[in-house]
């Protein structure tokens, strides 16, 4: 299974296609499992989400979105 990294200066989102998607070629969206972290060793939580999205890139800017309004305490 391949896994792709993204990556800002403030954190990293590790992106993998799950076991649960179905390869259906006629549905363009698959399911990534993505984990987000902090860049380098600080302190801050991971997170974990699974995104539906039809592409690697895609599913990392909505795993970073989510992470970011989790560590900030906002509501989306």
């Amino acid at each position: 299974m391949q896994k792709y990294r993204f990556s800002n200066p403030q954190s990293v989102v590790e992106v993998e296609k799950s076991a649960m998607d179905d390869n259906d070629p006629r549905n363009k969206y698959s399911i990534w499992n993505c984990l987000c972290r902090p860049y380098g060793h600080k302190k801050e939580p991971r997170r974990r989400y699974q995104i539906t999205a039809t592409s690697a890139p895609q599913a990392a800017q909505m795993a970073m979105t989510n992470y970011r309004n989790d560590i900030n305490g906002k509501e989306s």
